[in-house]
């Protein structure tokens, strides 16, 4: 994503949580990352350190990060780290290493704020997003109050 940045999203261990984060490479220094957050009435850090995006629709709400420096032995240290947003909407993440000579991995989440389905079995074949910003979901659903056709 950013010269030595890897990003990755999966779906989360928890109900509703979509996992994502970032690994940098040994020396890369975490300010590089930035997520411009658009169409938001508001965004605000909350006290446990997540942060809740208010939209028209509902409040998406990212979980408070969690960084680590990955040792060269395989280990995880934990290591301080917050996210800060600027007026402009641009979510960075504040990290207090320890040593800048080890990889680093910051993990935050994202909880849907709203979702799609009914009272049957749905089953998501596919997703993208339009050009326009648009989600496109293709899949069935069992479900007789599905919301749309």
């Amino acid at each position: 994503m950013w010269p030595g940045v890897d990003a990755w999203i999966r779906e989360g261990a928890a109900p509703a949580l979509v996992e994502y984060g970032f690994q940098l490479t040994p020396g890369t220094d975490a300010s590089l990352i930035q997520l411009s957050i658009e169409g938001s009435e508001s965004i605000t850090l909350e006290n446990d350190g997540s942060l809740a995006i208010r939209t028209g629709l509902g409040v998406l709400r990212h979980t408070a990060p969690r960084a680590f420096e990955l040792r060269t032995n395989g280990d995880r240290q934990e290591v301080p780290c917050r996210m800060q947003v600027d007026s402009s909407g641009v979510l960075t993440f504040d990290v207090a290493r320890v040593d800048v000579r080890l990889a680093l991995l910051i993990d935050p989440g994202l909880e849907w704020g709203s979702y799609l389905g009914g009272n049957g079995d749905d089953v998501p074949k596919d997703m993208l997003v339009h050009p326009s910003g648009e989600p496109i979901v293709v899949g069935f659903t069992y479900s007789s109050d599905f919301g749309t056709t």
